[in-house]
């Protein structure tokens, strides 16, 4: 009889999971760096890729009863603003909700400056990667969401009188205050003021 599996690739047998956890499988790549969140460290980790794992590890109840805990990826919910969120328990059993953006920058860059806040650079809530995020002050968070066209006013097509935003129509002025707004040269002729080249 002939041999059927002759010319055929013969497949590997797929992994077993271990009986370690699924952090344990989930193993760092030259694309994922893990590494401690701060205060947490022996308990949970970020990836600079914005995920969040918790380790294996024995939970101690106040009563004294010892729990083994098996480590996973935890699956973050989203807060009033759109950013990703993750529930963390301390050694002392206290629930804590944390920002993830917030996470990945303390665990890779450091702690916040005084004055300054987690900024995504694409202004997206949802992107946590490291290469993504930077400390930065609100003047930065207000100067990227314009770049980005994700700020509600920036994205007019029209003025409020309907006159379309053109490149002839528009003019882009510096206030006294230091903010730049664009003008509408139609509404300047129209209120009888000479728009300006």
């Amino acid at each position: 009889m002939p041999n059927n599996n002759e010319g055929r690739q013969q497949l590997p047998a797929p992994e077993r999971p271990s009986n370690k956890g699924i952090a344990e499988s989930i193993r760092p790549t030259a694309f994922e760096e893990w590494r401690a969140i701060p205060g947490y460290v022996g308990v949970y980790e970020v990836s600079d890729l914005g995920r969040i794992r918790s380790l294996d590890r024995t939970m101690v109840s106040a009563i004294g009863h010892a729990t083994r805990r098996t480590g996973q990826l935890i699956s973050p919910a989203r807060d009033s603003k759109g950013h990703l969120v993750v529930s963390l328990y301390g050694r002392d059993h206290t629930k804590r909700s944390a920002r993830v953006h917030r996470l990945v920058l303390s665990a890779f860059v450091g702690p916040c400056p005084p004055g300054r806040e987690a900024l995504h650079r694409n202004s997206r809530a949802e992107d946590n990667r490291l290469t993504n995020l930077r400390w930065g002050t609100r003047v930065d968070l207000g100067r990227l969401t314009v770049q980005n066209g994700r700020h509600p006013v920036a994205r007019r097509a029209h003025c409020a009188h309907g006159h379309h935003y053109s490149a002839e129509n528009t003019r882009i002025v510096q206030r006294s205050n230091g903010r730049t707004v664009r003008v509408c040269r139609a509404c300047q002729t129209i209120r009888g003021t000479r728009p300006q080249r």
